[in-house]
């Protein structure tokens, strides 16, 4: 079946000859509309949703706050939260505000609850046939989902933190590790982690550890690593000065601060490598200074840096 919006209609057609196999009168319904894996639901963000069931010319009708997306998750538009059913022992109990994380990668619909459940539960459903293909329970609650070529990569939180890759068409086990990682650096296909003197580089394909480092400057809170070059890792501190760690032997190349035409430090908001060197800077937007977006040489610039022969010259860090 398809369907087709006709004025105040909603008309079922055959996908083979386009007959309308059923009409179904709005009367002049605003709506707007939700996708699922397996239906389309058509909400006037209110009390009124109209459930449209997929391969089926069945239409449910929902007069209250909230819509089912599941068996035990409804939905609420007007507040944009999420209702979820839980048993202890005999009661039913419902936890609000949590966040339903869903990734369409290819065919496949990735869902999982983000901050709940202390074994955190990640399935995999078949956008064209509307089939479940697997679903796993984790040993900690999901902070975030994210996808490289085909894998899934999950970061938990038990009692240290753990990253852990799943084959997005079998769901099984890719490769774990102990620790919960900072970026995936996609142009390289590493996964970076930081915490205290210490930065990892990981293989995101296959989880081989390239570089386990131990910067030469300790510094409080540690370092977050973002990106990767040939010879070195660029990464943000707490404070977000950024600075540059090279993977020989873990020592600082450069740190900065970048600050605006009124002395003002300002923390970034995004920052890429260009391919001769230069980084791009951009602020986080609406300052009282204004936005800032700029090209930067650190090359050009090594007498401002904040490092200088394996020392930090320059420190704001209790």
């Amino acid at each position: 079946m398809s369907i087709q919006e006709d004025a105040n209609k909603l008309l079922f057609l055959s996908k083979d000859s386009l007959e309308i196999k059923k009409e179904y009168e709005l009367f002049d319904f605003l709506y707007a509309m939700h996708f699922y894996s397996d239906k389309i639901v058509l909400s006037d963000l209110k009390e009124k949703h109209l459930e449209l069931r997929a391969n089926s010319i069945e239409i449910i009708e929902h007069n209250c706050i909230c819509y089912p997306i599941n068996e035990v998750v409804s939905y609420c538009p007007s507040t944009k939260s999420y209702l979820m059913q839980t048993i202890e022992g005999t009661q039913l109990k419902l936890k609000r505000d949590f966040k339903l994380e869903s990734k369409v990668v290819g065919v496949n619909l990735i869902e999982c609850v983000l901050h709940e459940l202390d074994n955190g539960l990640i399935k995999c459903t078949d956008l064209n046939s509307g089939e479940e293909k697997w679903r796993k329970i984790l040993n900690g609650k999901i902070v975030r989902i994210e996808s490289y070529n085909d894998s899934v990569i999950i970061d938990c939180y038990d009692k240290l933190g753990f990253t852990i890759a799943l084959d997005i068409e079998t769901g099984k086990v890719v490769w774990k590790h102990l620790f919960s990682y900072s970026k995936i650096d996609y142009d390289n296909g590493v996964i970076l982690s930081g915490k205290d003197r210490n930065i990892l580089e990981v293989e995101v394909s296959t989880g081989r550890i390239k570089n386990d480092l131990t910067v030469n400057v300790p510094i409080h809170l540690g370092y977050n690593p973002h990106f990767t070059d040939d010879d070195g890792i660029y990464y943000l501190t707490h404070d977000h000065s950024f600075g540059k760690v090279r993977k020989a032997d873990g020592t600082i190349l450069w740190e900065f601060d970048l600050i605006d035409e009124k002395g003002e430090k300002r923390k970034l908001s995004d920052w890429l490598l260009l391919g001769n060197g230069n980084l791009v800077l951009q602020a986080i937007p609406n300052h009282p200074n204004g936005d800032l977006t700029c090209v930067f040489n650190p090359k050009e610039n090594l007498q401002y840096s904040k490092v200088k022969d394996g020392r930090r010259i320059s420190s704001d860090y209790a």
